[in-house]
């Protein structure tokens, strides 16, 4: 593939990204484009950070 003018296998720029292969093809599934399924700063956010079992 082809990220800022570099072309090289999806797999050797995620790691290279720090990023596992299994994130990039999660982040892929949910119609990330391969720019925003790469960048290493895009963390996922916690869904359950904001639920609480207090009554």
């Amino acid at each position: 593939m082809t990220l800022d003018g570099e072309v090289r296998p999806a797999g050797e720029l995620a790691a290279e990204r720090g990023l596992n292969w299994t994130t990039v093809k999660m982040r892929r599934y949910r119609g990330w484009t391969w720019t925003e399924a790469l960048c290493p700063k895009l963390r996922a956010r916690n869904w359950m950070a904001g639920w609480s079992l207090a009554g």
